[in-house]
């Protein structure tokens, strides 16, 4: 647990109470460099509520930037998480700024001559994800649990991104409705990583067989001494 990242998150966290409270809970359990790798079970225990709220508060705090997420590369295979601890500080040092004044620009002395203009410097647009692709990140993630474990499906999200073929909410889906029914349905999406595949074939993968479980009949040893 860290007490100075908490402190942090009580000071100038989320101004969203749900928000706040998931952040909280999440910062509760990392380390000193905010880093943590819980379940979203745990997750959503801690914070008193169902693991899809919790999922979806997740993917809010990521497109809001409080939160960094590294899909399955975390202990024991999940997913790891790193509380941003620079946006909550400039946060802290905007709130600790005097009445009517705006904190200090970090920006290195500059030597002008009095008689040549300086041009301004250009202005950079920085484009923050948007609520709706926050929301079909959460929708895409969960279409896919629904047949398979959050794990999996996270794990082939992530191969679709690197493939440069990143699924729709309306592809994902499909492909959920596609291993719906399947008796291994982990093992066809788990397949299609393993070979590169960017969509899934469950004919390609096998069913489990079943185990086989010797039947005694004591009729057949009737009369034996």
């Amino acid at each position: 647990m860290s007490i100075k990242i908490m402190n942090a998150v009580w000071e100038s966290g989320p101004t969203d109470h749900t928000s706040l409270l998931v952040l909280l809970a999440m910062s509760d359990i990392a380390d000193e460099d905010g880093r943590l790798w819980p379940s979203v079970a745990r997750i959503a225990e801690k914070a008193r509520m169902s693991e899809r709220n919790a999922r979806r508060i997740i993917r809010l705090l990521e497109a809001d930037g409080w939160l960094e997420t590294t899909v399955n590369r975390g202990r024991n295979n999940t997913s790891s998480y790193r509380v941003n601890t620079d946006k909550i500080t400039g946060q802290n040092n905007r709130t600790n700024c005097p009445p009517g004044q705006n904190a200090p620009e970090n920006r290195t002395n500059r030597a002008i001559k009095p008689d040549i203009a300086v041009s301004p410097e250009p202005s950079v647009t920085i484009k923050e994800p948007s609520k709706k692709s926050a929301q079909d990140a959460q929708d895409i993630l969960a279409a896919l649990a629904e047949v398979v474990s959050e794990e999996t499906a996270e794990a082939f999200i992530a191969h679709r991104k690197a493939k440069r073929a990143k699924l729709t909410v309306h592809a994902a889906e499909l492909i959920a409705g596609k291993i719906r029914g399947h008796p291994a349905p982990d093992a066809v999406v788990l397949e299609s990583i393993a070979n590169g595949w960017t969509g899934v074939f469950p004919e390609k993968v096998q069913a489990p067989a079943p185990r086989f479980t010797p039947q005694f009949d004591p009729a057949k040893f009737e009369g034996i001494q």
